[in-house]
């Protein structure tokens, strides 16, 4: 990256966040923490009112705004393209109808040559995603924006949570820290008051939600991603492989999310690798596919499908 390019980039970081640490800096455009207070030192002199604070970080004085930025031609697009995805993704109306509004806007300030481009690649672009389950909708209509607002405020929100069967619900308070989409759902990652630990809600249980004007404690020492990764990373996980036939294999959905690791073409089908946290979890969906599947290894797994299918017999 070209230092011009760097400077600017900078400047928009420092415009999306209150405080951004050099070292942050140095990270995201691979160079030194050096190279970075010398371009600081660059931006103070070309007239930037960029505060700094030893220990803490960098940050744009208050009421400076940078002069209308325009998009090029590549980087509207890709915000184009963008909210088609969300269109197939998202559960959540609001997030797309929110989503389409702004990309509204962002043509409106487009050049004319521009918007002809992507009205032409709207008409001749088509995001195709892999159905969801149909019987996930979204119990709260106003449910992400709320979670966003008590995210960004700190606010405790008092809620009615379906179990995973939907067949009780609880009342609680929570204390929400983050979102996350994985699994076509929508979740906040929260604070139960309840549980008195940090857990997974899933948004299309939620049958009743008030943000409340109570404001919580920050957790310091909590991080997203860190939760995600200690939460959902498996210490012995089970290796699984299995034999679909060649029309099954092409379109075997959520493997992803069960583990998949890496496939291999054979005369009799396609092979798929498996890292799952246990046969269980894996075992009910590999069930679905029972008349076009071999179980290779491990040999539990096959002994718990049949019991599951026998299971399933008797009860027919």
């Amino acid at each position: 990256m070209q230092k011009l390019d760097r400077l600017l980039s900078i400047v928009l970081m420092l415009h999306t966040k209150r405080v951004v640490r050099a070292e942050e800096l140095a990270r995201h455009f691979g160079v030194s923490p050096r190279t970075i207070y010398r371009d600081v030192n660059t931006l103070c002199e070309a007239g930037v009112p960029v505060a700094s604070e030893a220990g803490v970080g960098y940050s744009l004085v208050r009421g400076y705004h940078l002069p209308p930025v325009m998009f090029t031609d590549e980087e509207a697009s890709a915000v184009v393209i963008g909210t088609e995805f969300l269109r197939g993704l998202s559960a959540l109306p609001e997030l797309t109808h929110n989503a389409v509004s702004a990309v509204a806007k962002i043509l409106a300030i487009l050049p004319d040559k521009t918007k002809e481009r992507i009205h032409h690649m709207q008409e001749t672009t088509a995001v195709m995603i892999t159905a969801r389950d149909e019987s996930a909708q979204v119990l709260v209509p106003t449910i992400f924006a709320d979670l966003q607002r008590a995210i960004a405020e700190r606010k405790v929100v008092r809620t009615t949570y379906y179990t995973a069967a939907r067949e009780a619900q609880t009342e609680r308070d929570i204390e929400p820290l983050g979102m996350v989409y994985y699994s076509n759902n929508w979740h906040c990652i929260a604070y139960c008051r309840l549980r008195k630990e940090v857990r997974d809600f899933r948004a299309d249980r939620f049958r009743a939600l008030l943000v409340q004007d109570e404001q919580y404690k920050p957790h310091v020492h909590f991080r997203l991603l860190d939760f995600l990764n200690t939460r959902y990373t498996m210490d012995n996980p089970v290796t699984v492989k299995v034999l679909f036939d060649r029309t099954s294999a092409r379109f075997v959905r959520n493997k992803m999310y069960y583990g998949w690791v890496e496939e291999e073409n054979t005369i009799d089908g396609v092979i798929m690798t498996f890292f799952a946290p246990s046969v269980a979890f894996i075992g009910r969906w590999l069930l679905s596919y029972a008349d076009r599947i071999n179980i290779i290894e491990p040999p539990e797994l096959r002994a718990y499908i049949c019991d599951v299918a026998e299971k399933a017999l008797r009860n027919l």
